[in-house]
């Protein structure tokens, strides 16, 4: 097992690794903000420290369930820590750190928009600091057994899929881009007739992500691909841990909906809800939210997971042969 002190030398430190990497200034930045999370004295994964009172955000495959929780920071500094809030629909975990102290430890701060394809990535693992490099900022999908779709930032590491699993995320200038929930081995394409369950079977957060044609091998070694929270939905997690409740809301405007012969069909508007109020009825064929045109559920339920609590969005549905534009202010649940 993975010695603290040690780990944490090599993720602050390491001189080797930054040159690797090209991007040592980076790291000596972001290093405080990173700590080793321990569940009776062994090291069970990492976190991102995200305000300066001691919240810490980490995936949950990182935070094992019961007592006995600590924390490790560059000093090297060891906090208790307790779990204050757990998103299921996400899978991300807030930590608060007993005793932390108020002044003089920096924190990261959440990125303002996903990293453009291409852009090199930093990824802090449990064995140390590897670089990788966001392939796409729309990958939609969904994670563990919640049923809401989601938009996801793909991003393709040189390292094995156990390396990376639970890495935290950071861009060049060291801000967080995310938290990485699932990783997909691609050193073969994967048949696009692969049911979603059967071709991610071995994501480490029960990830359900779209069926897809993987990349082919290329680079000197094969490829793991890993998929984190798109900026607003992580914004929005960092934002609910920080609150008194440490609860995390997400956007509902109160419907149902499924595929049919390629198109969005309503299957249930809720009573009472805010779609019902706008107009929104059973059958309607959902085309467009706000500028974005949706053709599948899985970009319709990832168009509704981005919207923002409180805003009032224009939807564009088909009623028979009439095209009806409705708008719907956004609740959360």
């Amino acid at each position: 097992m993975v010695n603290a002190l040690a780990l944490l030398l090599a993720i602050s430190g390491s001189q080797t690794a930054q040159g690797q990497l090209r991007i040592a200034t980076a790291w000596d930045k972001v290093a405080p903000t990173i700590a080793i999370v321990s569940s009776s004295g062994r090291p069970t994964g990492l976190a991102v420290v995200v305000s300066s009172d001691g919240l810490l955000l980490a995936h949950q495959d990182s935070v094992p369930l019961g007592a006995g929780l600590q924390v490790t920071v560059s000093g090297p500094q060891v906090f208790t820590a307790q779990v204050v809030g757990r998103d299921p629909v996400t899978g991300l975990v807030g930590l608060k750190a007993s005793g932390w102290p108020v002044d003089g430890r920096s924190f990261a701060l959440v990125a303002s928009r996903d990293p453009a394809p291409s852009s090199i990535l930093m990824a802090a693992t449990l064995a140390g600091p590897v670089q990788g490099q966001a392939a796409r900022n729309r990958a939609d999908g969904h994670l563990g057994n919640s049923n809401r779709f989601v938009p996801l930032i793909e991003i393709r590491f040189e390292q094995s899929s156990d390396r990376v699993a639970g890495a935290i995320l950071f861009d060049q200038s060291g801000q967080l881009v995310g938290v990485l929930g699932a990783t997909l081995a691609a050193t073969k394409p994967i048949p696009a007739a692969l049911s979603m369950a059967k071709s991610l079977d071995s994501a480490p957060a029960g990830a359900m992500l779209q069926a897809r044609e993987a990349g082919a091998d290329f680079g000197p070694q094969p490829l793991t691909t890993g998929y984190a929270l798109g900026i607003p939905v992580l914004a929005r997690v960092v934002k609910g841990f920080a609150t008194p409740s440490h609860v995390v809301q997400h956007p509902t405007i109160g419907i149902s909906f499924k595929d049919e012969g390629g198109t969005n069909r309503i299957t249930q508007v809720d009573r009472g809800s805010n779609a019902y109020s706008a107009g929104l009825r059973e059958g309607d064929v959902v085309l467009a939210v706000g500028p974005r045109s949706v053709r599948s559920a899985v970009e319709l339920g990832s168009a509704l997971f981005e919207l923002e609590i409180g805003s009032t969005v224009p939807l564009t549905v088909q009623r028979g042969s009439d095209r009806v534009s409705l708008r719907v202010k956004v609740a959360g649940s």
